[in-house]
């Protein structure tokens, strides 16, 4: 069996195994396709292996950064003292949504909302790894990347009516929210971040 994996990052088949022989498989190997069992997983190109070992890297890389500096930063940071501003008058925002593939799809039906309904530009700001499900869609405009220097640079100097941050933990993001070009941001009052926003929301678990 063969699950074509997909995105801008890797297309990597994999492969799982059927000890029954059959072709079929038992319902033993549908229970273990279901957990997919390490040793049942088979990359069997190693550049692309490698690839996604190096995005593993690069993820727990910044989450060690986010953990050891990002409370430092956050202290160098006033409280936020700009305004915010009616629904009405927002014409263009910049969402930041960083994280995997699935908070992205979850997000989407919220940001079509507000781009049809609202009229309102929504660029957006992620990552490669969750890149792939806003690049298919009709109502969201720029995609600027983390991890691209002249991409998030980009993303800074652009002037916002609004700035939405839609991490709930990570502080970083929090950072970059506060350093970019609106008067208005919003964002989850956790880790102490709310400070970083003009208007902070409580997190519901």
């Amino acid at each position: 069996y063969v699950f074509g994996c997909s995105s801008n990052l890797w297309d990597i088949p994999i492969h799982l195994s059927d000890r029954s022989g059959t072709g079929l498989g038992s319902d033993n190997d549908i229970i273990q396709r279901q957990t997919i069992v390490a040793d049942h997983v088979n990359i069997p190109f190693f550049p692309y292996g490698c690839h996604l070992l190096s995005m593993i890297t690069r993820i727990n890389i910044l989450k060690t950064i986010d953990r050891i500096f990002g409370p430092l930063i956050l202290k160098f940071f006033p409280r936020s003292s700009g305004s915010v501003l009616p629904c009405a008058s927002l014409k263009k925002i910049l969402v930041i949504r960083p994280g995997g593939l699935g908070d992205a799809i979850l997000l989407l039906p919220t940001l079509k909302k507000i781009a049809v309904t609202k009229h309102v530009k929504v660029d957006i700001l992620c990552e490669p790894r969750n890149k792939a499900a806003f690049e298919n869609t009709n109502f969201i405009g720029r995609i600027y990347s983390y991890q691209n220097i002249w991409s998030l640079s980009c993303a800074l100097f652009e002037k916002y009516d609004a700035v939405i941050d839609t991490e709930q933990s990570h502080r970083l993001s929090a950072v970059i929210a506060r350093l970019a070009r609106s008067h208005s941001k919003a964002g989850f009052d956790t880790n102490k971040r709310g400070k970083m926003y003009t208007l902070s929301l409580p997190y519901l678990r």
